[in-house]
């Protein structure tokens, strides 16, 4: 062992860089300390690829920091224990940071670190563990951080540091190059770096096993498509990142694991910038020995109006396009994007201006052997960070391929909304001779019907209410309550209102045929359409019966609940909805 982590106290010095003085390690050991006794001279929220809380992390925590020399082609593995091999005492949070730079500086009380950015972190149940790879020529120091999550999260920790030889390919910093193609590819000598949904990446299930990494150049007004043929057996999965910063942090902006084994897995990217560019394509694998070889082919094309939400294709809000196809496109809104019915198959752009006070209706019937979806998104998003505000895959209830999917939108403003609509296709890749028609309308806003929103919902009795069919209403907040503690839907909802008195429990529960969904929401009624709004409670057990969710009033005073009931995908199904009070 070597070294304790330095003491000074809880004071936060603005200005400070925490990483200034932190002591060196030049080879593999097992660092004990306490953050105990140490100063708090990092404070974050999740931020520059670091986890940290959603307020500011640790904020009178103290925490230790050690600056690591890693050599050339080199891999650091960090690994944050009790010091007999199991979980810290405390919710501990590890990060590794690139270089001096990227420590930031502690700014007033309120701000936290300011420039903080981590080349790996992580906040995961204990033990943790983190790996970051130095695949330049020359040594790097880096910088490794233990903090706690929260206030008090403090406490003994051994820090177990461990070098290893960096492998091309195992690393976004070291990837395999691709030239048109290579063959009898194999996972088996990798390591798992790259697991975890993160944000659009292959899921934690389809990425728990070893990976490796391929650049991929894309060109100007280009778009690579990677086609990965594995052999009999080998189920991958794939992801594509833009950095390899991007990587560690797990950010993707596509992926993909449409196929079982032994079946091609493809994904593409497009570049509408003035210069080329290089992304990563992470080939990886559910199990922990995959066996079996694959192969990596890349064709080039040009990006074609509609491709990407950069340049969609221009309609207006009253306009029906009869013959529209997905050939030439690529997968550019990845599966499940932002809480839409996206999926991974090649998608199609179109933007738009909805009128103020006005209805959108957007209709899309694909042929026989083509499944759709829609979704709706605010042009100013460029589909990289807002989430939906309407969507449908009516068709995945009534058979998939060939059936209508409609999407309805109220734009309740007074002013026009600018928005990008995506057609999206399931599966990847459709037919280039499989076509849909796609119908927007618009028409003046309709008054909202009694229980069709939370600001006209029913008034709730306690006991079994009136059944009610959703055929006569919308989607109304099923892409607002996407926050924590809500059931996610896409169908048809209904509100209703009960005040729920101090102390009293609330329970809602829904019997339906169909798949049901129910969520709690603390008023006013404008909480319903707030995006990523909080539910107090949601529910979501099964295809079908009763979903039941319960609240407590803690908060000493009546208030005022809405329970928005919606439908899993479908419209025009009956619930019946009890509502108790004790």
């Amino acid at each position: 062992s070597g070294g304790t982590a330095g003491s000074g106290g809880s004071a936060v010095d603005a200005g400070l860089n925490g990483c200034i003085g932190a002591p060196v390690i030049t080879s593999a050991m097992t660092v004990t300390g306490t953050t105990g006794a140490a100063r708090n001279a990092f404070r974050f929220t999740d931020t520059g690829g670091c986890q940290g809380s959603p307020t500011l992390s640790a904020a009178s925590a103290g925490d230790a920091v050690y600056a690591v020399t890693v050599p050339p082609q080199t891999r650091l593995s960090v690994r944050l224990t009790n010091g007999a091999g199991a979980a810290t005492a405390f919710d501990s949070v590890l990060s590794v940071i690139p270089d001096l730079a990227s420590c930031g500086v502690l700014g007033p009380p309120d701000a936290g670190t300011i420039g903080i950015t981590c080349g790996a972190s992580a906040d995961t149940p204990e033990p943790q563990t983190l790996s970051w790879a130095n695949a330049g020529p020359t040594q790097r120091q880096v910088f490794v951080l233990v903090d706690g999550y929260a206030a008090g999260d403090e406490g003994l920790f051994a820090l177990e540091i461990a070098f290893s030889p960096l492998v091309q390919g195992d690393r976004c910093e070291w990837p395999f190059t691709v030239d048109g193609g290579v063959a009898g590819q194999s996972l088996a000598s990798f390591t798992p770096d790259y697991a975890g949904r993160g944000s659009q990446c292959s899921t934690t299930a389809t990425s728990a096993g070893p990976d490796a990494v391929y650049a991929l150049n894309v060109p100007s007004g280009q778009r690579v498509t990677a086609t990965v043929t594995p052999s009999a057996g080998l189920d991958p999965s794939l992801s594509l990142a833009e950095t390899p910063l991007a990587c560690a942090q797990r950010v993707c902006s596509a992926s993909t694991n449409e196929n079982g084994a032994g079946a091609p897995e493809v994904l593409s990217s497009a570049n509408l910038g003035p210069t080329a560019k290089t992304v990563y394509l992470i080939v990886d694998t559910p199990t922990a020995a995959p066996q079996g070889t694959f192969a990596v082919s890349t064709t080039t094309s040009t990006v074609p109006l509609g491709d990407t939400c950069a340049n969609p294709l221009a309609v207006t809000s009253n306009e029906t396009r009869a013959t529209e196809s997905f050939a030439g496109m690529g997968s550019d809104v990845g599966a499940g994007s932002f809480r839409c019915p996206t999926t991974s198959g090649p998608d199609r752009v179109y933007s738009l201006t909805v009128a103020p006070m006005s209805r959108l209706t957007v209709s899309a019937v694909p042929v026989p052997g083509l499944d759709t979806t829609l979704s709706l998104v605010p042009a100013s998003s460029a589909c990289t960070a807002a989430a939906c505000v309407a969507g449908n895959d009516d068709g995945a209830a009534q058979g998939g391929q060939g059936a209508t999917d409609t999407l309805v939108y109220d734009n309740t403003t007074s002013g026009p909304q600018p928005m990008l609509l995506v057609v999206d296709s399931v599966p990847a890749p459709p037919s280039p001779n499989l076509t849909y028609s796609v119908a927007l309308s618009t028409a003046a806003l309709p008054t909202a019907p009694a229980g069709d929103t939370c600001a006209t919902a029913f008034p709730a009795q306690p006991g079994v209410n009136p059944p009610v069919n959703t055929a006569t209403f919308i989607v109304n907040h099923a892409y607002s309550l996407t926050g924590a503690g809500c059931a996610f839907f896409q169908g048809f909802d209904v509100a209703y209102s009960i005040t729920v008195g101090a102390g009293q429990r609330l329970s809602v529960a829904v019997n339906s045929t169909s798949d049901v969904v129910v969520n709690l929401v603390q008023g006013p009624a404008t909480q319903c359409s707030v995006a990523g709004v909080a539910c107090l409670a949601g529910a979501d057990t099964g295809l079908s019966g009763t979903e039941t969710a319960t609240w407590v009033n803690t908060t000493g005073a009546p208030q005022t609940v809405f329970a928005v009931i919606g439908h899993w995908h479908t419209k025009g199904l009956t619930f019946t909805a009890t509502f108790g009070l004790q």
